[in-house]
């Protein structure tokens, strides 16, 4: 409620507000880690999470990345080695502010 009093008198009126939870991910398809500064870094974008685990596979299965800090993400490398171009396979779990969980899998495709 706002009341508003001047020379004229005193009236008030009253005033609702909404808030929306926007819950929602943004997953690239692909990254480029050459070192131009655009697109460099495979990391997952989104409003309203509160947790998040990304986790990173090569094609036989081998772990080659995992963060659960939003932001941090994956360069392509893996302590001192460089990974080729190809296919990989993400792993995320978690869940968003308002309970909601996250479990997606899917792939995103490293270019040099």
């Amino acid at each position: 409620i706002v009341h508003v009093l001047n020379e004229c008198g005193l009236d008030s009126e009253s005033v609702s507000i909404s808030v929306i939870e926007s819950c929602e991910l943004f997953i690239p398809n692909a990254f480029s880690p050459n070192g131009d500064g655009i697109n460099d870094i495979f990391r997952i974008r989104g409003d309203g999470i509160d947790k998040l685990v990304t986790k990173i596979y090569d094609r036989w299965g081998n772990k080659v990345f995992e963060s659960s800090n939003q932001s941090v993400g994956w360069n392509g490398k893996r302590n001192a080695k460089v990974f080729n171009e190809g296919v990989y396979v993400y792993v995320l779990t978690g869940n968003f502010i308002n309970g909601n969980e996250i479990n997606l899998k899917g792939n995103v495709t490293l270019l040099r």
